[in-house]
């Protein structure tokens, strides 16, 4: 997987596959903010870390079906004023808009599958 760091906010949320929004950070940076990435075929897979508490408002991006796991502990995870239980995950899609809320470092899993692809059933 390729690392990406980045010190800009926006350059990161246009960054990240499957999501189309905005990060406005509510803590300064206590660590890094990067995505790893890899496109086998037209499936896209990464691993990003949000390195500050933040607010992400959003939706899905056109197109694509996302699938999202969190990979530190869910319970500090907000989607839409709402904890998330420890083995949660996200699904989204286009025009879904949601907000995510992060107390600290986060870091997640993504899976993003194009709507055309055979690997998603009619």
């Amino acid at each position: 997987m390729a690392r990406l760091v980045f010190r800009d906010f926006d350059e990161f949320a246009d960054s990240i596959e499957g999501v189309a929004g905005r990060f406005i950070p509510t803590a300064r940076s206590a660590s890094e903010w990067w995505i790893e990435f890899v496109r086998p075929g037209s499936v896209h897979l990464q691993q990003l870390q949000i390195g500050s508490a933040t607010t992400f408002a959003g939706d899905g991006e056109p197109d694509s079906y996302t699938f999202g796991l969190p990979m530190t502990d869910a319970r500090h995870i907000r989607i839409d004023g709402h904890f998330l239980e420890p083995d949660a995950f996200i699904m989204l899609h286009e025009d879904q808009p949601f907000t995510f809320t992060g107390q600290d470092v986060v870091r997640w899993a993504g899976v993003s599958i194009p709507k055309e692809s055979p690997l998603v059933a009619p």
